[in-house]
């Protein structure tokens, strides 16, 4: 008797309404989330919700390229540029995206001007440095990787490609 009356009254107790999210929640969502799905998901629904939230269009574009999606990050990370032309993330990553699609010039324009707006970003300087060296340019290369190193003395990928550049210089 108690299942049948605990059951009758689930029946007639009104429905639960699907929690409505901000774009600012699902934003923080997407930030948290460890899965890459869910992160997309996320960061779209905040675009969603945000048309012209340019930092979930950076997210997204770099779950996207992690993800091996280039076209579509690429344009994400352009539409997050055009949002905020000074979102100096957003050119970090559409120069990863560039380098990761082969445009090595691109790439090196966007971590150029990545540094211009933020010249402590050191992630920026690596990126350029990786550029650097796939072009030959081992002094240039090893300059920046110096600079990222400055600025951040536990890169290790910086450290990385600083040796790899003193290997290919026969030092």
């Amino acid at each position: 008797q108690a299942a049948t009356d605990e059951k009758s009254a689930v029946e007639k107790a009104p429905a639960v309404a699907e929690e409505e999210l901000t774009a600012q929640q699902w934003f923080e969502r997407g930030v948290s989330a460890t899965d890459p799905d869910e992160q997309l998901r996320f960061n779209s629904e905040a675009i969603r919700l945000k048309h012209d939230y340019a930092e979930a269009f950076n997210n997204r574009g770099v779950v996207r390229t992690d993800k091996g999606n280039l076209d579509a990050a690429l344009a994400d990370l352009d539409e997050a540029i055009r949002l905020k032309p000074g979102l100096a993330p957003a050119l970090y990553n559409r120069g990863r995206a560039r380098y990761s699609k082969g445009d090595s010039y691109g790439a090196l324009a966007d971590f150029d001007e990545a540094i211009r707006l933020k010249p402590d970003f050191a992630e920026a300087f690596c990126g350029r440095g990786i550029a650097r060296k796939a072009k030959g340019d081992w002094d240039g290369a090893l300059a920046d990787y110096d600079e990222a190193i400055r600025l951040k003395p536990d890169f290790a990928e910086a450290f990385c490609g600083r040796g790899i550049a003193r290997k290919a210089k026969g030092d």
